[in-house]
């Protein structure tokens, strides 16, 4: 039975592997069996564990044909397989599933998060620097007390300004840093899609 598509990757990618075991997950990660995987953890952590497990889903199905071929050569010339062949084929299923789980799990939520931001990165971009505003000249020929008042007003104002430009170059520089984060996560979606947005080609 051909399974539904999921977050707009083919279904052939989240069908049941032949061999595996079962897999037991929480906040922290997934295990089957001594065989764990545990999740990422930082500020980017979860687009971490998204595009971890995109590829390990394709790596894994790959690796699931291969030993598939060995398992079936072994079964045609012996009726049946070794111990250690069988073992690898049901921990290689339990990556696909910790795969299929976590994409299932997170991926509207880190792909919406990815989207979002990228509009919002441009936004703050496109919105530009704050106004700084300079301080006005002394006008020392009319100032009283020797222009003393007038010239904590220009340090005070020349300070603010200053203050201005630095914070205008801080978030320049943030923006930029963001921009190429986003891009760097928002390519390594898109390649992945790319891939598991297709029906999945079985190994020979």
């Amino acid at each position: 039975m051909q399974e539904k598509p999921v977050h707009g990757m083919h279904g052939s990618w989240f069908t049941r592997p032949k061999f595996s075991l079962e897999l037991r997950c929480n906040e922290k990660g997934c295990s089957c069996d001594k065989e764990r995987h545990r999740y990422p953890v930082g500020s980017y952590s979860k687009i971490n564990r998204l595009n971890q497990a995109m590829d390990i889903l394709q790596s894994a199905w790959a690796e699931d044909d291969y030993l598939l071929s060995q398992y079936t050569g072994e079964m045609k010339a012996r009726g049946k397989a070794p111990e250690e062949l069988t073992r690898e084929l049901k921990l290689n299923g339990c990556e696909i599933k910790y795969a299929q789980h976590t994409l299932k799990t997170y991926f509207g939520e880190v792909s919406t998060k990815i989207y979002n931001e990228r509009e919002n990165i441009q936004a703050r971009i496109n919105k530009g620097d704050k106004e700084c505003v300079e301080p006005a000249p002394i006008d020392w020929e009319n100032a009283p007390n020797e222009g003393i008042f007038e010239q904590h007003r220009y340090e005070n104002e020349s300070r603010s300004y200053q203050m201005c430009m630095m914070e205008n170059e801080v978030a320049r520089r943030d923006n930029e840093f963001q921009k190429e984060l986003n891009e760097e996560h928002y390519r390594e979606l898109k390649r992945n899609l790319a891939t598991l947005e297709r029906p999945r080609i079985k190994q020979r």
